[in-house]
Parts: structure tokens; sequence; C-alpha cells
């Protein structure tokens, strides 16, 4: 045991070293290789930032140059367009009734002198022109609503940038017309007005006076049509007589930002002033990631905003791959020291069997030598005996030990052969059927006389009513032969030492069972019986330890089972169960 005590250290030893050794530098491993990713994220965090903002900031430019040429009448639910085909009354739907069709764009709003903010998506008189989602832009509007003071100052400097153009354009305007009254020739005016337009962006337009009238009076407009097409035609409304054009200036939108709900938003302002006020329209932009205030990051031009792509964020999401990794390895690292140790285990294991047998065979190996030298030096007295003895009783006597010594030798030389056989595989019943009753007989009529010399009285009981079984005659042989041989041996020290053989019926088969006064054989070898174990008590006899291993080989080989049973009156029994007419 001490040799293999060292043997387990040893590989335990080795195991851990190496076990230790691939967990470090695994862990090592792992650690340099996520803060290299760290870096190459926080490299790759800041080139997608300026992408992002290039790319923002183009779709940005090109949204506000275009919502830049939208008219101003869109901003409102329903619209008469003075460049339309349609003559009289007519209006329609706005472009931005069904709602935004861009994803940069929330919302478009119309803020007028008096602070109302209305939007195009929905109409406060008629309902069933709201956009389907009218829910969600009605929470936009009630949330620009607050801010709508806040919106206009913003837009003031355009405002009075466009009050400034159009008076400056009204007085240029006036100074042609005197002069064209005097024939003078006009001012060249037209290259410093367009100057002026170009450097502050600034529209103007002549509509009819009635199409102006009609987008103004939009819903009434909407319901006098509806009515007309549900009744008899009636007048239309009287149309005033020819009027100077409506002059309408705006600018382009500009990127402002606005506060919505306690929170800054980016959003494009322009203002417009037509006949009934000064109107401040607009888009409002979704609230997108990573667009901040905030210093650092890469600015989107002309909005104050900045792109900042925070890479913590990347950082935290490799750490938690990171970690995700580390444990992958760690329940690997496991499995792998459990296999090791269970290899380890299986191999300490082998060895503790290996040098167990080794012992074993030792330890068989003298008591077969003691087993043997017994009876050989029993055969050499009797032989002895014989050769000088002239008294023929003396001389049977002695005939008869030599003749018991030799069964003894017999026994135990057929078992070792028989457990070889199992060893090697090459054991193989050969059952036939048979009364087992008459073999039985046989068995015990050829051991009497051994066991009467050994003063060792033996009874046999056989039913008459025993079904014919199946079995091996040679192999059952072996089998009462080692039952009445152990009982003989474990009856030795008691005073009577009458051994009861019975036969008898039960379950479909047949029991024998084996009887003696002794303490019998313990339960843990009947339970378990395997070659060379044997009772260790000091009141134990000596033997091999075959006896009952090859008993119970052979009844499971008949497909039978070896019990132990109770004996009335104290002593113990050993009981074979044979089934009938069993086929291996």
């Amino acid at each position: 045991m001490k040799r293999i005590a060292l043997v387990a250290l040893l590989l335990l030893a080795g195991v851990g070293g190496l076990c230790t050794a691939w967990y470090v530098s695994s862990q090592r491993a792992l650690d340099a290789e996520v803060r290299v990713l760290e870096q190459r994220a926080a490299q790759t965090a800041v080139e997608k930032e300026r992408q992002v903002a290039e790319s923002l900031s183009g779709r940005l430019e090109q949204l506000r140059r275009d919502e830049s040429q939208r008219p101003y009448f869109q901003y409102q639910n329903l619209y008469h367009d003075p460049k339309g085909a349609s003559e009289g009354l007519s209006v329609v739907p706005s472009p931005l009734a069904a709602g935004p069709s861009h994803p940069l764009i929330a919302a478009h709003f119309q803020i007028d002198a008096r602070g109302r903010v209305t939007l195009p998506t929905i109409n406060e008189e008629l309902h069933e022109l709201n956009a389907p989602d009218a829910a969600a832009q009605l929470r936009i509007r009630d949330a620009l609503a607050p801010a709508a003071a806040g919106i206009r100052a913003a837009a003031t400097p355009l405002i009075t940038t466009l009050e400034k153009e159009v008076a400056t354009a009204a007085r240029i305007a006036a100074l042609e017309a005197r002069l064209a009254a005097r024939d003078l020739p006009p001012v060249p005016a037209e290259p410093k007005l367009a100057q002026l337009t170009r450097k502050i962006a600034v529209k103007q337009e002549a509509i009819d006076p009635s199409a102006f009238q009609q987008n103004v009076d939009s819903n009434e407009v909407f319901r006098e049509l509806k009515n007309n097409s549900r009744q008899a035609p009636r007048p239309q409304r009287a149309i005033a007589p020819a009027a100077p054009p409506v002059q309408i200036a705006s600018t382009d939108l500009q990127w402002q930002t606005i506060e919505v709900g306690g929170k800054p938003r980016l959003a494009a302002l322009r203002a417009v002033i037509t006949p009934a006020g000064t109107l401040v329209q607009g888009l409002l932009t979704p609230a997108l990631e990573g667009m901040t205030l905030a210093r650092g990051g890469t600015p989107l031009e002309g909005t104050g905003w900045r792109v900042h792509l925070d890479p913590v964020e990347t950082a935290a999401s490799l750490r938690i791959q990171h970690m995700r990794d580390r444990t992958r390895f760690q329940r690997t690292f496991v499995a792998v020291c459990a296999l090791l140790l269970a290899v380890v285990a299986a191999v300490v294991w082998v060895l503790s069997r290996v040098e167990k047998l080794a012992t074993d065979r030792a330890r068989f190996a003298a008591t077969a030598a003691h087993e043997l030298r017994t009876p050989l030096a029993s055969l050499r007295l009797y032989s002895d005996l014989i050769a000088e003895e002239e008294d023929p009783s003396s001389r049977e006597r002695y005939a008869r030990e030599i003749a018991g010594q030799t069964e003894r030798l017999g026994r135990v030389v057929a078992n070792v052969l028989e457990v070889t056989r199992f060893e090697r595989g090459t054991f193989a019943l050969e059952p036939r059927p048979g009364a087992i009753g008459v073999l039985v007989e046989e068995c015990v009529a050829r051991l009497r006389p051994q066991m009467e010399a050994a003063q060792c009285r033996i009874e046999l009981e056989v039913a008459g009513d025993l079904p014919e079984i199946s079995f091996d005659p040679d192999a059952l042989h072996h089998v009462v032969d080692n039952l009445v041989d152990n009982a003989e041996k474990f009856s030795r020290e008691v005073p009577d030492r009458s051994i009861a053989v019975a036969v008898a019926a039960e379950g479909g088969g047949v029991n024998i069972t084996v009887s003696d006064r002794g303490p019998g054989v313990p339960e843990h070898l009947l339970r378990d019986p395997r070659p060379y174990r044997r009772a260790t008590s000091a009141s134990s006899p000596a033997g091999l330890g075959l006896g009952l291993f090859l008993v119970n080989r052979i009844v499971r080989g008949h497909g039978g089972a070896l019990r132990s049973v109770p004996r009335p009156g104290g002593g113990a029994s050993v009981q074979v169960f044979l089934p009938a007419f069993y086929k291996p």
C-alpha cells in the first residue's frame, strides 16, 4: 500500500503541476487578448464615429436643402395648391398629413404668432383627416406646446433678418416704381438683392390672393365642398375681383437646438412671413443614439451637435465576452481536471488491484502449498504404514485414508483448474435433462466414506416429486462436493458434526440445501463470492477460497441462485436453486 500511495502522490503532483501551469498561462493569454481587443475596439470606435458623423452630416444637410424647398402651405393638414390644375374652390390633404416618411424626421410642426402649435398630421376640427399614428403625433404636439415660446425665440434671428430683407426689398421696389414713373433707367438692384438673398437664403413668391385665402380657410372650404357633394349644387363662394398678388417670404431651414420635454433636441427652423402673420415652421429629428451636445466626439457640420460613440460600451461588451470565455475555460478546465483525476484514480485503482491480485496469488501459492503438502504428507505416511502393516483391518483403514486424501487433492486441483478456465473464458456448461436427485445421491455416496473417516456424519433426504431439470453433471458434482466440504470444515469445532443434504422441489425448480451445526460461511462471502476470498477469523479453517466462487459461477450458469437460509435449532444452511429446463 505504501507503494500505491507513493505512486498516487506522484501522479497527483504531476497532474496538479500541469493543470496549474495550464490555468495560469490560459488566464494570462485571455487577459492579454482582451487588452488587445479593447485597444482595437477604441480605434474602431473612433473610425466608426468619424464615418457616422460624415454620413449623418451629409444626410442632414441634404434633408435641410430638400425640406427648404417645401411650400409653406404644406405644413397644414389641408391646403390649396396655387399652381395646381384645379380652378375655384379646392383643397387636398397635405403630403405631410400621413406622417413623416423620412427616418430623420419625427414630426413637422408650425407655430403661429400667438404661439399655437399645429402639426400637418393633426386636424383639430376634422378628426377623420388625422394620420394613422395620430396618438404618437399628439404626444409630440403636446411636448412641443410648452416649448413654443422657446422655439420662436430660437427663430427670432431668422424672423428679424427676414423682416429686414422684406422691408429692403419693398423699398427697392418702391424706388424702382418712382424711377419708372420718371422714365429713368431702373436701379440695378437685382444683383444686390440676389446677393443678399444668397447670403441669408431668403425666398419670395407671389401667389393669387384667392389661393392664399383658401389656405387660410382650408377647413371651411373642405366642409363646403363636402356639403356641396351631398346636396344639390349651389353657387360657390364668391371670389373677389382680381387683386394684387400676395407676397410670401421665407428663409431656408436652419439647424437649431430646442428643448422638448426638458431635453435638448435637434430641429430645423425657418421663418415665414404672410399677410396673416409670421410663422415658424420646422421639423423635429428623432433622438438618435450617440448624438450629444457635450464636448468630445466628431462634430456634425452646421448643427452644433456631435457624434460620440462611447468605446466604454464596446469595451464593456468585450469584458462580458471575456467573462464568458473565462467561464467557458473554467468549465473546460474543471472538466479536464476531473477527467485527469478520474484517470489518476483509475490508474491507482488498477495498480491497487494488480498489487492485491499479486498479494492474493502469493497467499494462494502459500495456501496451495500448504493444502497440497498436508495430503501429500498423509499419503506418504499411510503408504509407509501400509507397507509395514500386516494387520488387514489396519491396512484397509490406511487405504481409506489414502483414498480420502487423494479425493481431497483431486478437489483442490479441480478447483484450481476450473478457476483458471473461468479466468480464461474457456469454461462452458453442457446441460442436459436428467434426474438431479440421483446425481446428488451419487455425490453423497462418494463423499460418505471420507466424511465418516473425519468423524462427520452425513444425512441425505431426496424428495420423490422432483421435476426433471437440465444440468451439467460434472459441474453439479463440483457444486455438491464444495458445499459438503465447506460444511465439514466449518463444523470441526462444534460437538455435533452432522451434515444434512436435502433435495426438494420449489417454484418450478429444485433446491439443494446443505446444512451443518457450525458457524457457517460469512454472509458477505455468499453475497459476492470472489476467487481467493475466504473467512479471515481466527477460528476459520484453512482453504484456497475458491469453492464458493466456483459454486456461484456454476449455479448462475444454470440460471439459478446461491443463498443462505436459517436452520431451525441453529447452524448454517447454504441453498442452491436450479430452475427447471433452463436454457443458457
